[in-house]
Protein backbone atom coordinates (compact mmCIF):
# COMPACT_ATOMS: atom_id res chain seq x y z
CA UNK A 1 0.00 0.00 0.00
CA UNK A 2 2.56 2.20 0.50
CA UNK A 3 4.13 1.18 -2.64
CA UNK A 4 1.36 2.34 -4.04
CA UNK A 5 0.81 5.78 -2.43
CA UNK A 6 4.72 6.47 -2.70
CA UNK A 7 4.01 5.65 -6.34
CA UNK A 8 1.52 8.65 -7.10
CA UNK A 9 3.07 10.84 -5.01
CA UNK A 10 6.85 10.69 -6.04
CA UNK A 11 7.79 13.28 -8.13
CA UNK A 12 3.79 14.44 -8.61
CA UNK A 13 4.97 17.71 -10.75
CA UNK A 14 7.13 15.94 -13.10
CA UNK A 15 3.81 13.55 -13.68
CA UNK A 16 0.81 16.00 -14.34
CA UNK A 17 3.43 18.18 -16.93
CA UNK A 18 3.78 14.85 -18.77
CA UNK A 19 -0.05 14.26 -18.44
CA UNK A 20 -0.39 18.38 -19.47
CA UNK A 21 2.06 17.62 -22.29
CA UNK A 22 0.56 14.15 -23.38
CA UNK A 23 -2.86 16.05 -23.73
CA UNK A 24 -1.35 18.79 -25.34
CA UNK A 25 0.43 16.63 -28.42
CA UNK A 26 -2.81 14.70 -28.81
CA UNK A 27 -4.46 18.29 -29.23
CA UNK A 28 -1.96 18.96 -31.69
CA UNK A 29 -2.28 15.64 -33.65
CA UNK A 30 -5.59 15.80 -33.49
CA UNK A 31 -5.92 19.29 -35.30
CA UNK A 32 -3.48 18.71 -38.10
CA UNK A 33 -5.47 15.60 -38.90
CA UNK A 34 -6.32 16.11 -42.76
CA UNK A 35 -9.92 15.83 -42.95
CA UNK A 36 -12.42 16.89 -46.02
CA UNK A 37 -15.98 18.59 -46.24
CA UNK A 38 -18.00 19.73 -49.03
CA UNK A 39 -18.52 23.22 -50.24
CA UNK A 40 -19.53 25.80 -52.45
CA UNK A 41 -17.76 28.06 -54.68
CA UNK A 42 -19.32 31.53 -55.77
CA UNK A 43 -18.15 32.66 -58.80
CA UNK A 44 -17.76 36.09 -60.44
CA UNK A 45 -16.99 36.91 -64.27
CA UNK A 46 -14.94 39.86 -65.25
CA UNK A 47 -15.62 40.66 -68.56
CA UNK A 48 -14.59 43.96 -70.72
CA UNK A 49 -17.33 46.80 -70.85
CA UNK A 50 -18.01 45.83 -74.76
CA UNK A 51 -19.09 42.39 -74.19
CA UNK A 52 -21.41 40.38 -72.34
CA UNK A 53 -21.54 36.61 -70.68
CA UNK A 54 -24.30 34.07 -71.90
CA UNK A 55 -26.18 33.30 -68.72
CA UNK A 56 -24.99 36.18 -66.54
CA UNK A 57 -21.41 36.89 -64.79
CA UNK A 58 -21.96 34.81 -61.64
CA UNK A 59 -21.85 30.93 -61.25
CA UNK A 60 -22.01 28.91 -58.20
CA UNK A 61 -19.82 25.19 -58.56
CA UNK A 62 -19.51 22.01 -56.05
CA UNK A 63 -15.96 21.70 -54.60
CA UNK A 64 -14.53 19.36 -51.57
CA UNK A 65 -12.15 21.31 -49.04
CA UNK A 66 -8.85 19.18 -47.90
CA UNK A 67 -6.90 20.54 -44.51
CA UNK A 68 -5.99 20.51 -40.95
CA UNK A 69 -9.46 19.62 -38.79
CA UNK A 70 -8.74 22.51 -36.56
CA UNK A 71 -8.71 25.22 -39.57
CA UNK A 72 -11.91 23.49 -41.24
CA UNK A 73 -13.63 23.60 -38.02
CA UNK A 74 -12.61 26.99 -37.45
CA UNK A 75 -13.33 28.58 -40.48
CA UNK A 76 -15.33 26.37 -42.93
CA UNK A 77 -17.72 24.74 -40.46
CA UNK A 78 -20.86 27.86 -41.36
CA UNK A 79 -21.50 26.50 -44.74
CA UNK A 80 -20.89 29.63 -46.21
CA UNK A 81 -20.20 29.65 -49.96
CA UNK A 82 -16.64 30.73 -50.90
CA UNK A 83 -15.78 33.62 -53.21
CA UNK A 84 -13.76 33.54 -56.47
CA UNK A 85 -13.41 36.27 -59.03
CA UNK A 86 -11.58 35.62 -62.16
CA UNK A 87 -11.14 38.07 -64.96
CA UNK A 88 -11.17 37.28 -68.80
CA UNK A 89 -9.32 39.78 -70.66
CA UNK A 90 -9.97 38.84 -73.89
CA UNK A 91 -12.81 39.56 -76.15
CA UNK A 92 -13.45 35.99 -78.43
CA UNK A 93 -17.63 36.22 -79.08
CA UNK A 94 -19.87 33.71 -80.44
CA UNK A 95 -17.29 30.98 -79.03
CA UNK A 96 -17.10 28.74 -75.58
CA UNK A 97 -13.94 29.46 -73.60
CA UNK A 98 -12.76 27.43 -71.37
CA UNK A 99 -11.36 28.57 -68.24
CA UNK A 100 -9.70 26.09 -65.78
CA UNK A 101 -10.48 26.75 -61.84
CA UNK A 102 -7.52 27.08 -59.80
CA UNK A 103 -7.05 27.70 -55.68
CA UNK A 104 -5.75 31.36 -56.48
CA UNK A 105 -8.90 32.51 -57.53
CA UNK A 106 -10.94 31.98 -54.29
CA UNK A 107 -10.34 34.46 -52.27
CA UNK A 108 -11.32 33.59 -48.72
CA UNK A 109 -9.34 30.23 -49.23
CA UNK A 110 -6.92 29.41 -46.15
CA UNK A 111 -3.35 29.07 -47.41
CA UNK A 112 -3.25 25.73 -45.74
CA UNK A 113 -6.40 24.53 -47.17
CA UNK A 114 -6.69 22.81 -50.70
CA UNK A 115 -9.42 22.43 -52.75
CA UNK A 116 -10.68 20.36 -55.25
CA UNK A 117 -13.62 21.66 -58.13
CA UNK A 118 -16.21 19.49 -59.03
CA UNK A 119 -16.26 21.20 -62.39
CA UNK A 120 -12.23 21.88 -63.07
CA UNK A 121 -13.41 23.90 -66.36
CA UNK A 122 -16.02 26.74 -66.51
CA UNK A 123 -17.58 27.70 -70.12
CA UNK A 124 -18.31 30.85 -70.75
CA UNK A 125 -20.09 32.27 -74.12
CA UNK A 126 -18.66 35.75 -75.12
CA UNK A 127 -21.45 37.70 -76.92
CA UNK A 128 -20.57 41.44 -78.38
CA UNK A 129 -22.79 43.49 -76.29
CA UNK A 130 -25.34 46.30 -77.43
CA UNK A 131 -27.91 48.72 -76.68
CA UNK A 132 -31.41 48.50 -78.03
CA UNK A 133 -34.45 50.04 -77.32
CA UNK A 134 -37.64 48.18 -77.41
CA UNK A 135 -41.36 48.66 -76.78
CA UNK A 136 -43.37 46.96 -74.48
CA UNK A 137 -46.26 44.85 -74.89
CA UNK A 138 -48.28 44.47 -72.64
CA UNK A 139 -49.40 41.23 -71.75
CA UNK A 140 -52.72 40.22 -70.30
CA UNK A 141 -54.35 36.94 -68.68
CA UNK A 142 -57.97 36.57 -68.29
CA UNK A 143 -60.83 38.23 -69.12
CA UNK A 144 -62.53 41.44 -67.20
CA UNK A 145 -65.84 40.40 -65.28
CA UNK A 146 -68.91 39.88 -67.58
CA UNK A 147 -70.02 42.95 -69.54
CA UNK A 148 -66.69 45.07 -69.18
CA UNK A 149 -64.36 45.34 -71.83
CA UNK A 150 -60.59 46.45 -71.97
CA UNK A 151 -61.33 49.61 -73.95
CA UNK A 152 -57.18 51.17 -73.91
CA UNK A 153 -54.00 50.06 -72.17
CA UNK A 154 -51.79 52.91 -71.35
CA UNK A 155 -47.79 51.42 -70.55
CA UNK A 156 -45.45 53.95 -68.99
CA UNK A 157 -42.44 53.74 -70.23
CA UNK A 158 -43.82 52.28 -73.40
CA UNK A 159 -40.14 51.53 -74.47
CA UNK A 160 -37.11 50.04 -72.78
CA UNK A 161 -33.33 50.44 -73.24
CA UNK A 162 -32.49 47.11 -73.36
CA UNK A 163 -28.50 45.67 -73.21
CA UNK A 164 -27.57 42.52 -74.12
CA UNK A 165 -25.50 40.32 -76.66
CA UNK A 166 -25.98 41.60 -80.65
CA UNK A 167 -27.08 38.55 -82.02
CA UNK A 168 -29.86 37.78 -79.05
CA UNK A 169 -31.43 41.47 -79.46
CA UNK A 170 -31.10 41.40 -83.20
CA UNK A 171 -33.80 39.44 -83.00
CA UNK A 172 -36.14 40.71 -80.74
CA UNK A 173 -39.04 43.05 -81.19
CA UNK A 174 -40.12 43.51 -78.03
CA UNK A 175 -40.25 43.04 -74.54
CA UNK A 176 -43.00 41.49 -72.71
CA UNK A 177 -43.83 41.89 -69.13
CA UNK A 178 -44.58 39.08 -66.53
CA UNK A 179 -48.50 37.94 -67.63
CA UNK A 180 -50.94 40.55 -65.67
CA UNK A 181 -53.95 38.53 -64.29
CA UNK A 182 -57.13 41.00 -65.10
CA UNK A 183 -59.70 38.12 -64.46
CA UNK A 184 -63.26 39.59 -62.96
CA UNK A 185 -61.81 43.09 -63.19
CA UNK A 186 -64.97 45.64 -62.91
CA UNK A 187 -63.49 49.09 -62.81
CA UNK A 188 -60.07 51.03 -65.03
CA UNK A 189 -57.51 49.81 -62.97
CA UNK A 190 -53.70 51.55 -62.42
CA UNK A 191 -51.10 48.60 -61.98
CA UNK A 192 -47.55 49.70 -60.22
CA UNK A 193 -44.23 47.73 -60.36
CA UNK A 194 -45.39 45.09 -63.46
CA UNK A 195 -42.22 43.13 -63.61
CA UNK A 196 -40.94 42.63 -67.33
CA UNK A 197 -40.25 39.18 -68.05
CA UNK A 198 -36.73 38.50 -69.33
CA UNK A 199 -36.70 34.29 -68.36
CA UNK A 200 -36.38 33.75 -71.97
CA UNK A 201 -33.36 35.62 -73.13
CA UNK A 202 -30.27 34.88 -72.59
CA UNK A 203 -27.97 37.62 -72.63
CA UNK A 204 -30.64 40.49 -72.33
CA UNK A 205 -30.94 43.05 -68.79
CA UNK A 206 -32.78 46.09 -68.27
CA UNK A 207 -31.40 49.26 -65.85
CA UNK A 208 -34.78 49.34 -64.64
CA UNK A 209 -37.41 46.38 -65.71
CA UNK A 210 -40.79 47.50 -63.68
CA UNK A 211 -43.25 49.16 -65.71
CA UNK A 212 -46.79 50.85 -65.03
CA UNK A 213 -49.85 49.02 -66.64
CA UNK A 214 -53.53 51.14 -66.71
CA UNK A 215 -56.27 49.35 -68.28
CA UNK A 216 -59.32 51.64 -69.01
CA UNK A 217 -62.40 49.49 -69.06
CA UNK A 218 -65.53 49.96 -70.97
CA UNK A 219 -69.21 48.49 -71.20
CA UNK A 220 -68.54 45.32 -73.08
CA UNK A 221 -69.08 45.46 -77.00
CA UNK A 222 -71.23 43.51 -79.53
CA UNK A 223 -70.74 43.19 -82.97
CA UNK A 224 -74.10 43.24 -85.32
CA UNK A 225 -74.65 43.59 -89.07
CA UNK A 226 -77.31 45.48 -91.06
CA UNK A 227 -78.46 44.11 -94.12
CA UNK A 228 -79.67 45.99 -97.84
CA UNK A 229 -78.77 49.22 -97.15
CA UNK A 230 -78.98 51.35 -100.14
CA UNK A 231 -76.15 52.39 -102.47
CA UNK A 232 -76.83 55.76 -103.51
CA UNK A 233 -74.29 57.73 -106.28
CA UNK A 234 -73.63 61.30 -105.28
CA UNK A 235 -71.93 64.09 -107.61
CA UNK A 236 -72.84 62.07 -111.08
CA UNK A 237 -72.55 64.42 -114.34
CA UNK A 238 -73.48 61.76 -116.26
CA UNK A 239 -75.87 58.95 -115.81
CA UNK A 240 -74.18 55.68 -114.53
CA UNK A 241 -74.96 51.90 -113.59
CA UNK A 242 -73.38 50.10 -111.12
CA UNK A 243 -74.16 46.61 -109.01
CA UNK A 244 -74.98 45.43 -106.48
CA UNK A 245 -77.65 48.29 -105.25
CA UNK A 246 -77.33 47.59 -101.56
CA UNK A 247 -74.81 46.62 -99.08
CA UNK A 248 -73.88 45.07 -95.94
CA UNK A 249 -72.70 46.88 -92.83
CA UNK A 250 -71.33 45.26 -90.05
CA UNK A 251 -70.70 47.77 -86.56
CA UNK A 252 -69.55 47.21 -83.42
CA UNK A 253 -71.25 49.19 -79.89
CA UNK A 254 -72.29 48.57 -76.02
CA UNK A 255 -75.71 46.61 -76.44
CA UNK A 256 -77.54 49.50 -75.42
CA UNK A 257 -76.83 51.23 -78.47
CA UNK A 258 -76.70 48.31 -81.05
CA UNK A 259 -80.49 47.11 -79.77
CA UNK A 260 -81.68 50.60 -80.88
CA UNK A 261 -79.72 50.48 -84.13
CA UNK A 262 -82.28 50.63 -87.25
CA UNK A 263 -81.16 50.02 -90.90
CA UNK A 264 -82.33 53.77 -91.89
CA UNK A 265 -79.71 55.00 -89.61
CA UNK A 266 -77.09 54.18 -92.14
CA UNK A 267 -76.13 55.55 -95.49
CA UNK A 268 -73.91 53.85 -98.41
CA UNK A 269 -72.70 56.31 -100.97
CA UNK A 270 -70.42 56.10 -104.33
CA UNK A 271 -68.71 59.90 -104.98
CA UNK A 272 -67.96 59.61 -108.89
CA UNK A 273 -67.60 63.12 -108.87
CA UNK A 274 -64.60 63.94 -112.20
CA UNK A 275 -65.17 60.47 -113.14
CA UNK A 276 -64.66 60.64 -117.20
CA UNK A 277 -67.45 59.36 -119.14
CA UNK A 278 -67.83 56.42 -120.83
CA UNK A 279 -65.41 54.91 -117.98
CA UNK A 280 -65.68 51.81 -115.71
CA UNK A 281 -64.53 51.47 -112.30
CA UNK A 282 -64.22 50.06 -109.48
CA UNK A 283 -64.74 52.85 -106.51
CA UNK A 284 -65.19 52.43 -102.63
CA UNK A 285 -68.27 52.89 -100.73
CA UNK A 286 -68.17 55.32 -98.53
CA UNK A 287 -70.86 54.74 -95.44
CA UNK A 288 -72.15 56.85 -92.44
CA UNK A 289 -72.62 54.73 -89.35
CA UNK A 290 -74.72 56.10 -86.15
CA UNK A 291 -72.78 57.71 -83.30
CA UNK A 292 -71.00 55.50 -80.34
CA UNK A 293 -70.23 52.67 -83.09
CA UNK A 294 -67.52 51.51 -84.82
CA UNK A 295 -67.49 50.25 -88.61
CA UNK A 296 -66.46 46.26 -88.52
CA UNK A 297 -66.26 46.02 -92.31
CA UNK A 298 -68.80 47.06 -95.34
CA UNK A 299 -69.51 43.90 -97.68
CA UNK A 300 -68.73 44.54 -100.54
CA UNK A 301 -66.60 47.39 -99.79
CA UNK A 302 -65.67 48.21 -103.67
CA UNK A 303 -68.42 48.31 -106.28
CA UNK A 304 -68.19 48.58 -110.37
CA UNK A 305 -69.68 51.32 -111.87
CA UNK A 306 -69.94 52.14 -115.15
CA UNK A 307 -70.49 55.79 -116.41
CA UNK A 308 -72.41 56.49 -119.71
CA UNK A 309 -72.08 59.38 -122.19
CA UNK A 310 -75.54 60.78 -121.63
CA UNK A 311 -75.20 63.96 -119.18
CA UNK A 312 -77.31 64.76 -116.61
CA UNK A 313 -79.20 67.99 -117.22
Amino acid sequence: MDYLIEFFTKNIILKVLAIILAFIFWFIVQAEQITQIESKVNVHLETPDDVIIEGGNNRTIEARLQGPKAIIAAFYMDESPLQASITIPHKRTAKIIKIRMHKQYVSNLHERMNIEFDEPYLEVLLHQKIKRLLPVRPVLIGKPKVGHTVEKIVVDPSEVEVIGGANELATLTHINNVPLNITDLSQSTLFEDVMLDLSTLKTASLKNNVITIKLLLGEEKQNKKFTNIPVKLINALYHSYFSPKVVTIEVQGTRGIINFIKPSDFQAVIDIKDERPGKKINKKVQVKIPPNTTLIETTPEWITVKVSTRRIY
